[in-house]
């Protein structure tokens, strides 16, 4: 349940939210760009296991309230994802001065017609209804689904702990930056570029299809949603992903100023004015420059990272149950029957595992190696790139955070 093989799907299967809860589905081919109308739930990374009778039960993980029919496998693959989900987005925009003082409420339907009761829009799968995140669990496409939960949960997060004025292109730009976030088990890597959506893109700048940061400035919500194309979502991700990543993180300063200042109330104008200076047009030529030179493949460090990381967390799982490995292949080996031990406090599900060998070979030679009583996963890539994932044990758990990977280049 990896979600890697998003950027290979031709079609792009997304919802949004207006501000006031009207929920808007959209269906865009990946090649052309154009809005499909969707009949269709799309489903969410969930597997529907338990009978949707009955009411709902309430689970408590660090960031949510999770409330649910599903049955208990389910549930803990849900806490896992909701658990590294939220402190990510807490991670990535503490610098932005808000603060989670609460949990948040995530209902999670087994039956689609509980989640419709509760305020979601029929043909849609997920939610933000301004109060409470929604989704309903149904077997499906991992990948999108749960893109569309990250995305949503976002708009959850940015209401309830940022704050402020938010522009709609900053809102959805970030929501699509997260929903973009590969699971590791531990964590998420975030910054992935897919190379279809790069693709997309960058025809995008070549047509003379963007807007200016002014015309991107000037779109509300409403306008936003009444032109329902996927390029307003590209741009807007784009746009982020620029101020995050791009001259080494030179504007990272500067954004995370002016989100400060948006989340205290300051006008979005304002504060884009004295972090960045009055002048945009050197900004529109820089951003879209730096993606029309960005190589397709430009991402495929990250996707081994992602990868590394979750065979580390796999591996640290089994050493907590004292099972060992003479080699990378016996771990795979071992995997693939379903018989990598795990302790049930540390559970993930065993499918991201068999989801994440499947892509293994694309990306490196792996190794698992033991030096001084301590076990590391070894990436080795193609341009001689070395990956090295590693993890702590404590009294036979995981240590929360500890799960690393390093690059030597």
């Amino acid at each position: 349940m990896s979600g890697l093989r998003r950027d290979e799907l031709s079609l792009r299967l997304e919802t949004d939210v207006t501000r006031n809860g009207d929920m808007l589905l959209r269906t865009t081919d990946a090649k052309t760009g154009r809005l499909i109308l969707a009949a269709g739930v799309i489903c969410t990374a969930f597997a529907a296991s338990a009978s949707s009778q009955g009411r709902l039960k309430q689970y408590e993980s660090k960031y949510y309230i999770l409330h649910t029919d599903l049955g208990r496998e389910m549930v803990r693959e849900a806490d896992a994802r909701l658990t590294a989900m939220g402190e990510m987005y807490y991670q990535r925009t503490k610098h932005f001065g808000g603060k989670i003082t609460r949990k948040l409420p995530f209902y999670l339907f087994s039956n689609a017609e509980d989640y419709y009761a509760a305020g979601g829009m029929r043909g849609s799968a997920g939610v933000y209804d301004g109060v409470k995140l929604m989704a309903i669990a149904r077997p499906g496409d991992v990948a999108n689904s749960w893109h569309i939960v990250q995305h949503e949960g976002f708009h959850q997060f940015v209401h309830s702990v940022i704050g402020g004025d938010i522009p709609t292109w900053v809102n959805e730009g970030l929501a699509e930056y997260f929903g973009e976030a590969l699971f590791t088990g531990d964590g998420f890597v975030a910054g992935a570029a897919p190379p279809a959506r790069l693709q997309r893109l960058q025809a995008l700048i070549k047509a003379g299809q963007t807007l200016s940061v002014e015309g991107m400035m000037r779109l509300s919500h409403a306008s936003w949603n009444s032109r329902l194309n996927i390029a307003n979502y590209d741009q807007a991700w784009a746009m982020v992903y620029f101020l995050a990543h791009a001259e080494n993180g030179r504007y990272q300063r500067a954004f995370n100023n002016f989100m400060k200042d948006v989340s205290r109330g300051m006008k979005y104008e304002h504060a884009w004015r004295k972090n960045f200076g009055t002048g945009t047009k050197e900004f529109n030529r820089k951003w879209r420059h730096y993606w029309l030179n960005m190589p397709l493949d430009a991402s495929k460090l990250l996707y081994a990272k992602s990868m590394t990381a979750t065979f580390a967390s796999f591996l640290a799982r089994a050493l907590t149950q004292r099972q060992t490995f003479e080699s990378f292949e016996t771990f795979e080996t071992l995997a693939k029957a379903g018989r990598i031990k795990q302790g049930s406090a540390d559970w993930l599900p065993p499918a991201l595992l068999q989801d994440s060998l499947k892509l293994a070979p694309a990306l490196g030679e792996w190794r698992i190696i033991k030096r001084s009583g301590r076990f590391y996963v070894i990436c080795t890539m193609e341009d001689g790139t070395v990956l090295r994932g590693t993890f702590k044990i404590r009294n036979r758990r995981i240590v929360p955070g500890s799960v690393q990977v390093t690059v030597d280049k």
